[in-house]
């Protein structure tokens, strides 16, 4: 009996060693999963671009060819975004974008998270108003040998608005970055390339009726 003691005493201590090893909270180096490459580079271009206005880096991070769609038409171009999110930093100089959630699926990443800042400058017309804006936003990215080449998003601008003070019925409408296009040539007979009906000469089409204003 006596003999057995030494035998389940070293038994005993090597169970609560290894208890002790199971429950101290390590983990694994090869238990970590590896960040991935695609939301990476998306977070490194929303830090820099959003929350640093480190225009010089938007080069590198935006394929030449760059396509951004979501509220306005359609964008194409680096200048095109760098001149829109300079606008959005004037107006906003401690902008801030926080991510809420960021995954991927395969050349696909998706960004949910808010955009918030204090309104300093101008902004959709509206003046400079001191207001805290704090607006949701959804970003679904492209991402291609390390470079953003599409950008499709939905951001709660109507809701920034309002928390900014414009009054309700007030449309929001920034000036366009980019001219019109003009109008369609016509052809032989009278209708424009583009299938729509051309006006008489001398006729001055009527302009719609206004909408009754609710009461």
């Amino acid at each position: 009996m006596f003999r057995l003691m030494p035998c389940l005493l070293a038994l005993g201590m090597a169970i609560a060693g290894s208890s002790f090893a199971a429950g101290s909270g390590k983990v694994e180096p090869s238990a970590v999963p590896a960040p991935n490459p695609q939301v990476e580079v998306v977070k490194k271009f929303i830090d820099a671009l959003y929350n640093k206005g480190d225009f010089a880096k938007l080069g590198a991070m935006l394929d030449p060819a760059f396509l951004q769609q979501g509220g306005q038409p359609a964008e194409s171009g680096v200048a095109r975004i760098q001149t829109e999110l300079l606008e959005l930093r004037l107006a906003f100089p401690e902008l801030k974008y926080e991510i809420e959630e960021a995954f991927s699926a395969g050349d696909r990443v998706v960004i949910r998270g808010y955009l918030s800042g204090v309104q300093k400058s101008v902004f959709y017309g509206l003046p400079p108003t001191m207001g805290l804006m704090n607006a949701g936003i959804i970003d679904i990215y492209t991402v291609r040998a390390d470079r953003i080449i599409n950008r499709w998003y939905q951001w709660d601008r109507f809701g920034a608005m309002t928390e900014l003070g414009m009054p309700v019925g007030i449309p929001i409408s920034p000036a366009p970055l980019t001219p019109i296009a003009a109008p369609a040539p016509l052809n032989g007979s009278g209708v424009q390339q583009d299938g729509k009906e051309a006006s008489p000469p001398g006729i001055t089409p009527k302009p719609p009726a206004k909408l009754r204003e609710k009461r």
